[in-house]
C-alpha cells in the first residue's frame, strides 16, 4: 500500500467520522507515526480512540467509532509491513548488485580493493 493510498483511505475514514481531513489527518498520522513500530493493534487503536472521541458528533457512536479506528490501525499495519517488505527486498537487490559487481571483476583488482 502506498502513502497515497494510505492518505486516501484515511481521509474518507475521517469524512465518515463527519471530522475536517485537512486538519486531523496529519495529526492522525503523526500519531500513528510517533508510535513506533512495537505498538500493538490495540495501543494503536487506542490511541485512536483517545484522540478523535472527543472531537466526534454526538451522533458518532462509539461502536462507529471503534470500527472506523480499527480500520485505520489495520490499515497503517498493512502500510507499515508493506513498507519494511520493499525496504528490505531494495537491500537485497543492493547487496546482490554489489556482490555482481565484485564477482564480475578480475581476481586481480578484486583482492587488491579488498585489502586496500
Amino acid at each position: 500500500m502506498s502513502c497515497g493510498e494510505f492518505e486516501s483511505f484515511l481521509s474518507s475514514s475521517l469524512q465518515r467520522l463527519q471530522l475536517d481531513e485537512d486538519v486531523f489527518s496529519g495529526y492522525v498520522t503523526g500519531i500513528l507515526e510517533t508510535s513506533g513500530d512495537e505498538c500493538t493493534y490495540e495501543e494503536f487503536l487506542q490511541s485512536l480512540l483517545e484522540v478523535l472521541e472527543d472531537a466526534v458528533e454526538s451522533d458518532i457512536t462509539p461502536a462507529a467509532l471503534e470500527d472506523v479506528c480499527g480500520s485505520i490501525v489495520k490499515r497503517w499495519q498493512t502500510k507499515m509491513k508493506a513498507d519494511a517488505a520493499e525496504e528490505e527486498e531494495r537491500k537485497q537487490q543492493a547487496k546482490a548488485a554489489l556482490q555482481a559487481k565484485i564477482a564480475s571483476q578480475p581476481a586481480s583488482v578484486a583482492s587488491k580493493s579488498v585489502s586496500e
